[in-house]
């Protein structure tokens, strides 16, 4: 579970089927097989260094998100889970993604506010 608020901007240093995120703040306490929310989406943490971390991209993952669309150099967000003495400044977000949504407009509404408009899928995804 994640609350949605974005700790750390980490840098792909590698995409393919397994992505790899050079960053410093998540990986303060995290361990092989710790839970990290990159752009959203919940992903396991492996080969961990001192400055990133890997994680394999399944077909599924890749079908549901952008996260394949990633190149070298692109920023990713990066958020660690929840604990049970976290403090849930955000909301509770679980990281799963059920659907691609596809951006439709994105108007400025002054004062560096936007109005997001997103289409989302009219039925559930099979096997969301």
């Amino acid at each position: 579970m994640f609350t949605g608020i974005i700790e750390e901007l980490g840098t792909v240093a590698a995409s393919d089927k397994r992505l790899l995120v050079m960053c410093s703040t998540v990986l303060a306490d995290a361990h092989e097989g710790a839970s990290i929310a990159v752009n959203g989406v919940c992903l396991t943490a492996l080969d961990l260094t001192r400055d990133s971390f890997s994680a394999d991209l399944a077909p599924e993952t890749l079908a549901r998100t952008n996260l394949g669309d990633l190149r070298v150099g692109a920023r990713v967000n990066l958020e660690r889970p929840v604990t049970p003495a976290t403090r849930l400044s955000g909301h509770i977000v679980q990281g799963h993604v059920d659907a691609t949504g596809e951006l439709i407009a994105l108007n400025a509404l002054g004062d560096e506010n936007w109005w997001l408009k997103v289409r989302v899928p009219a039925r559930p995804v099979p096997g969301a």
